[in-house]
């Protein structure tokens, strides 16, 4: 990442503020903290005491304007060169990153609260808050795009290949392979509902709450390989993945279509094996 400075226009008396605090907060009963990406990071760190020195100036110029963009979207934007990380975290996180912030909420990215530093015009110095950003270390790689860019075609063509790929396995090569292909999907796909599940009801990450992916990633589709039950999860396996689809057609609720474009192709072939069987791959 590229490295930047500021200088902070500070008095001699907000200066003493910021230091006394900083001393007492590395203190070792201070210095360790539940780190929050979005709440709680190094950046709303350095917001909070910036706050502080201008006796909460920036939290109240900022706290009721309207973010440029949500938790989700600038997390989006941030990591869509990296394909694998993107969809992980586009899985795991649910609902809440969804909903309007504001521009301090914003401020969990370093650049924004830079930016906003600049903006914010300070009566005792009749100036910004803070200079421009002086350049220390420029990063080789590209810089994030301004708006997250759309990239659920690259998950569809993958999700589709394979699937292709399980169906022509047992097709052309052996039903044994095929059904193995798709029954793996099916533990990989419940095991990672499982997890969905476990972070939305077991932990504190409120990030992970009310997770639509959880129709894409059904924890009962670990009962796929069991005989029994097999029709029953093929059902369930396509009722929830229609309503994913459905979902993401609403306005306002949960962005999941990249997750949603990778997972429905196989959850769909996944759901005609279990339903149909060897016939699937034109077996008798």
């Amino acid at each position: 990442r590229s490295i930047s400075a500021q200088k902070l226009a500070l008095s001699p008396e907000q200066y003493l503020r910021v230091r006394d605090h900083l001393l007492e907060t590395v203190q070792p009963e201070n210095r360790d903290y539940l780190y929050d990406y979005f709440t709680d990071n190094c950046s709303t760190r350095v917001r909070d005491v910036i706050d502080l020195a201008l006796d909460g100036a920036l939290s109240g110029h900022f706290t009721q304007r309207p973010a440029r963009l949500n938790f989700r979207e600038q997390t989006r934007r941030l990591t869509a060169m990296d394909f694998w990380y993107y969809l992980g975290l586009e899985a795991g996180l649910g609902s809440p990153v969804d909903r309007p912030r504001d521009r301090w909420e914003e401020m969990f990215i370093p650049g924004v609260l830079a930016d906003s530093l600049v903006g914010l015009s300070l009566a005792e110095t009749a100036g910004p808050a803070a200079g421009e950003r002086l350049l220390l270390y420029a990063s080789s790689r590209a810089e994030p795009a301004a708006d997250p860019p759309d990239v659920w075609s690259r998950y569809l063509l993958l999700g589709i290949l394979l699937a292709a790929a399980a169906w022509a396995s047992g097709r052309f090569l052996s039903t044994v392979l095929g059904e193995g292909l798709l029954l793996a999907w099916a533990l990989l796909a419940g095991t990672a509902g499982c997890v969905l599940a476990g972070l939305w009801g077991l932990t504190d990450h409120h990030a992970a709450g009310s997770n639509v992916n959880l129709l894409l990633f059904l924890p009962l589709a670990l009962l796929a390989p069991l005989r029994a039950p097999k029709k029953v999860v093929a059902v369930l396996m396509l009722a929830a993945t229609v309503t994913a689809a459905m979902l993401a057609l609403v306005p306002g609720g949960q962005y999941n279509l990249d997750v949603l474009a990778f997972a429905a192709p196989l959850n769909l072939v996944c759901s005609a094996l279990l339903w149909r069987g060897p016939a699937l791959f034109g077996q008798r």
